[in-house]
C-alpha cells in the first residue's frame, strides 16, 4: 500500500526521484544535506487511512449480495466480473488525521551542520520519538571515523569502549538489535560486558580466537635490486608487501615472455633415434 500525499493521489516519495546512475547535473537528490526530517507519528499514522476504503470496479452482478452489507466473503460469493475489474484504494470521507507537516530538524540549521538540532539526554524517556531519531542521525554523521588498531593488541576490556565494535553487535546480533547507544542507558553494561567476556580478558585470548596467523612459507621478493625470499608472516610493512607483489607479477610476466618465445621458436630435436 502506498500512502498519497494529503490524498490527492500522489506518491508520498514522488518528489524524489530514483537515481539509478549519477549523471552530475544537478538532478541527483542531495541526501548529504539532510537537516530535517517530515514523519507522521507512528500513533497517528493508522488515523491517516482509517477513512479509506476498497473500490472494486467491473463487477457485473452479485447474486447473493442485494445491495446490502456483508461480510467480505459472503459478498464475494456468487459475482460475476468483467475484463475490466480493477481494486483501488480511495479516502472516504475527511481522514481523522492528515500527514504531519512538522519538521524535526536533524541539524541545527541547513549551513550550520557541526551541531545536532535537538538535545535528548534520554533516549528511552525523551517525550519525542521524531527528536530521537533526529538526534541519532545527527551524532552518527557527526562521529569521529574510528581507528583501527594493531590487531595484536586487541582484547575485551579495550574492545568494549570501542564505538564501531558497539555498533556492529547492535545492528549484527540478535541477542543486542534493542540495545541503546546510550551510556547512561542500563541495557548498555549488558553490551559491554558482553564484549570484555567474549573477546577475551587478555590480547592472547583474543589472537588465539579471532587473529588468524598468514602463512609462514617462503615467498620471493625484492626489495631494489636484490631477490630474496622472507616468510609470509614477516611481510607486514606496507611496502615489503607491494614490492613481494611486483616481483611475483614481474616473475609471472617473464614465464608467460618465455612460453610465447618457445612456441613460437620451438628447438630442433636432435636426439637421435
Amino acid at each position: 500500500m502506498k500512502l498519497g500525499v494529503l490524498n490527492d493521489g500522489n506518491e508520498v516519495c514522488a518528489a524524489v526521484p530514483e537515481v539509478t546512475k549519477i549523471t552530475d547535473d544537478g538532478t541527483e537528490p542531495d541526501y548529504a544535506r539532510t537537516h530535517e526530517l517530515q514523519l507522521t507519528k507512528i500513533s497517528d499514522l493508522h488515523k491517516v487511512i482509517t477513512g479509506h476504503k476498497i473500490q472494486i470496479t467491473g463487477l457485473q452482478s452479485c447474486t447473493n449480495n442485494p445491495g446490502s452489507d456483508h461480510p467480505v466473503g459472503t459478498a464475494f460469493q456468487g459475482c460475476n466480473t468483467n475484463a475490466g475489474n480493477t481494486a483501488n484504494n480511495a479516502p472516504k470521507g475527511t481522514p481523522e488525521k492528515q500527514p504531519t507537516k512538522t519538521k524535526t530538524k536533524n541539524f541545527a540549521s541547513p549551513t550550520t551542520l557541526t551541531a545536532c538540532g535537538t538535545q535528548v539526554a534520554d533516549y528511552s524517556r525523551h517525550p519525542s520519538a521524531e527528536e530521537v531519531l533526529a538526534h541519532k542521525i545527527c551524532t552518527a554523521i557527526l562521529a569521529t571515523p574510528p581507528s583501527v588498531g594493531d590487531p595484536e593488541s586487541y582484547d575485551g576490556p579495550t574492545l568494549k569502549n570501542s564505538n564501531i565494535v558497539q555498533t556492529v553487535l547492535r545492528n549484527c546480533h540478535s541477542k543486542f538489535l534493542d540495545r541503546a547507544g546510550d551510556e547512561a542507558e542500563p541495557t548498555h553494561k549488558d553490551l559491554t560486558s558482553f564484549i570484555e567476556t567474549e573477546y577475551g580478558k587478555q590480547a592472547a585470548d583474543f589472537k588465539q580466537t579471532y587473529v588468524t596467523e598468514p602463512a609462514g612459507g617462503e615467498i620471493p621478493t625484492r626489495i631494489k635490486t636484490t631477490a630474496e625470499t622472507k616468510k609470509g608472516n614477516k611481510l607486514t610493512a606496507t611496502d615489503a608487501i607491494a614490492a613481494t607483489l611486483s616481483h611475483l607479477e614481474g616473475q609471472q610476466k617473464a614465464k608467460e615472455a618465455l612460453e610465447k618465445t618457445t612456441a613460437e621458436n620451438p628447438v630442433a630435436d636432435t636426439k637421435k633415434i
